[in-house]
């Protein structure tokens, strides 16, 4: 069962719904998880499903002996670290395994394991306490639509909405805005762009142009912020539903006009969540300037390897750790002098070139890339399939492009400061007609 499916936001969805609002408040938490587990084995297959319990489970049950180990600190510490190699064992051995094998990584085992593994880090360090109901954990962990592609949760921010869940009409609407916005997305965005991506990345090397090259790179960079940014954003509406709030995870990053603040806004819950296991548990900044160096650039690559494991990813992650100690080290004492418009320029550049190695299926293809893009080879600057293929989709790449921005976003911010209630009137006809338009690319 995919979550932008017909199917669930038409039948599921709603009979969910009405079945918790109706049910009693304590039974909520109990019902969601038996959902989510269902809906989850549907979709990955019951062997992950289990596996994925299986990983929560231990978990509960380690962090649940941590506080008997307090004098104990070997076993305490031992117990900790067998339970974080299971955990980045499992992620790391699908990774590995669908890299080989060119398949997707099962769904949600990315999740459900770093989400268990920093809950079980924030109890040992006593950031948190130990959850004793096992039921709200594994609402925690398994909740059905943010196993698509997070976002990441804390148990400290989690945990206290999951045992007061209160369903409110003024949420329900919210939910459902936040629902029909993601699904829009993904559908109509991420999914059209996708394939004009595919169309252009089918192109031989030897055949593509200047303007083919910027094209892809671009179509590529729209692509992952729609179809990621969607699903998390459909998450976010579903948890709106039931009275949880999970955090945004994509905040219009290419509106940027840095690659801190990028990381800051792209994945902005896996950016955190490294920066809080890894990058400050290992020092940050504090331990001089090869410390430094270090833990930005172990950060960066591991937002890379999220994606997956390959050599394009590990230099992804490099190639931005030049950049984030370039503006640490050179550029940030001169940036408040800087336009606004320049520094913006500036990091979308930045971002864009990114992605012809994010894109590449080796470094091999992605020089050539970058050397199609910067006419660095006897490369021809256009050819009629790409006009064809511009003029063809200028409408939707026009729209992606104000839309990831946040342009549109500062508008529907300026109507509703300055005509609260037209705006309101013309919220119910947007949504009503984004509802259809994204049936009829579902149908």
């Amino acid at each position: 069962m995919q979550i932008d499916s017909l199917a669930f936001w038409g039948v599921i969805l709603p009979a969910l719904t009405v079945l918790c609002w109706f049910c009693p408040a304590r039974r909520r938490a109990a019902v969601l998880l038996a959902v989510s587990l269902g809906l989850y084995a549907w979709a990955a297959g019951w062997l992950v499903a289990l596996l994925a319990a299986g990983v929560a489970a231990w978990d509960f049950l380690a962090a649940s002996w941590l506080p008997r180990l307090e004098e104990r600190l070997h076993l305490r510490r031992t117990l900790l670290v067998a339970s974080l190699v299971k955990d980045l064992g499992v992620f790391s051995a699908f990774q590995i395994w669908g890299e080989l094998q060119g398949e997707a990584v099962p769904l949600g085992i990315g999740v459900v394991c770093l989400t268990s593994a920093g809950y079980l880090l924030d109890c040992y360090l006593h950031n948190t306490f130990p959850e004793p109901n096992p039921v709200d954990y594994g609402l925690m962990i398994c909740f059905f639509p943010k196993l698509y592609a997070g976002p990441m949760v804390y148990h400290s921010r989690l945990m206290p909405q999951i045992k007061g869940m209160h369903m409110t009409l003024d949420h329900m609407a919210e939910g459902v805005r936040y629902f029909l916005r993601g699904l829009a997305k993904k559908v109509i965005l991420g999914d059209t762009l996708g394939r004009l991506a595919a169309s252009i990345y089918v192109t031989p090397m030897f055949e593509m142009t200047t303007l083919g090259a910027w094209m892809l790179v671009v179509t590529q960079a729209l692509t992952v912020y729609f179809l990621l940014g969607g699903l998390c954003e459909m998450a976010k509406g579903v948890g709106l539903l039931f009275g949880l709030e999970l955090p945004d995870n994509f905040r219009y990053p290419y509106g940027a006009t840095s690659v801190n603040d990028f990381f800051s806004r792209f994945n902005s819950s896996l950016s955190k969540y490294l920066r809080r296991y890894v990058y400050l548990y290992l020092g940050g900044a504090k331990g001089g300037f090869l410390s430094s160096v270090f833990n930005i650039l172990l950060f960066t690559i591991l937002m890379g390897l999220w994606f997956g494991v390959n050599v394009n990813l590990v230099v992804w992650g490099v190639y931005f750790t030049l950049f984030v100690l370039f503006e640490r080290y050179f550029l940030e004492r001169y940036a408040e002098n800087l336009p606004t418009l320049f520094r913006w320029l500036y990091c979308t550049a930045v971002v864009l070139v990114s992605f012809a190695i994010f894109g590449g299926s080796s470094l091999a293809q992605s020089w050539e890339y970058l050397r199609a893009m910067f006419r660095l080879s006897q490369t021809p600057a256009v050819d009629s399939e790409i006009l064809y293929l511009l003029a063809s989709n200028h409408w939707i790449l026009l729209v992606a492009i104000l839309s990831s921005t946040g342009v549109f976003h500062w508008m529907a911010g300026l109507g509703k400061r300055l005509l609260p209630r037209l705006w309101d009137l013309f919220t119910v006809g947007f949504y009503g007609a984004l509802s259809v338009l994204t049936l009829t690319f579902l149908v």
